[in-house]
């Protein structure tokens, strides 16, 4: 079983340095340009589901790239939907936002710590691990949804910098899983 994960194409606010977390922002064409990419580039590969984010960057991209797939169910997944930053959302990225990515980080006001994310997202990867056992399964979401399922599967990095494993807007990760459960 291979879990593949798509982070979402780019958006305005990617460009603008702005905290999108769980406000609803659609891609740009830069964006819908990375999703057919991924598409073309996924076009062949055969998946069992698809499971996105319920927010409409990740839902389009998901959407564009499933396009090949018209036989594979599109699940949306709300567990897949991007931290929510409270107080953070909206604004510019800073110094304050880069923190926020330390794995000990309890100052979030009004929204998730990086603990209460992995506290969502490591029981949905046991979950759709036992559901989709010896299947092939792609995911589309957010950037800190990549993040914590990279912690998943190799463990929090010794700095605590959750962002030593960011990827890109429109970039791919693949997992051979297995039966490997996630690192303690």
């Amino acid at each position: 079983m291979s879990e593949y994960f798509v982070r979402h194409g780019q958006t305005n606010w990617n460009l603008e340095h702005k905290i999108q977390g769980s406000i609803d922002i659609e891609l740009n064409e830069s964006g819908r340009k990375q999703a057919i990419e991924m598409q073309e580039k996924l076009k062949d590969t055969h998946f069992d589901a698809i499971l996105c984010s319920p927010l409409i960057r990740a839902k389009e991209t998901a959407e564009i790239i499933s396009e090949p797939h018209k036989d594979t169910p599109l699940i949306i997944a709300s567990e897949l939907r991007e931290r929510n930053f409270g107080e953070y959302e909206g604004k510019h990225t800073n110094d304050n936002y880069y923190g926020l990515w330390q794995y000990d980080n309890q100052n979030t006001p009004n929204g998730e710590t990086p603990k209460d994310l992995e506290a969502r997202i490591y029981p949905f990867l046991d979950k759709i691990k036992a559901e989709f056992k010896n299947k092939d399964i792609l995911l589309v979401a957010h950037g800190g949804i990549g993040l914590i399922i990279e912690s998943y599967y190799k463990g929090i990095p010794e700095s605590g910098d959750l962002l030593e494993y960011v990827i890109g807007n429109g970039e791919l990760k693949i997992y051979d899983i297995g039966d490997k459960s996630h690192q303690q």
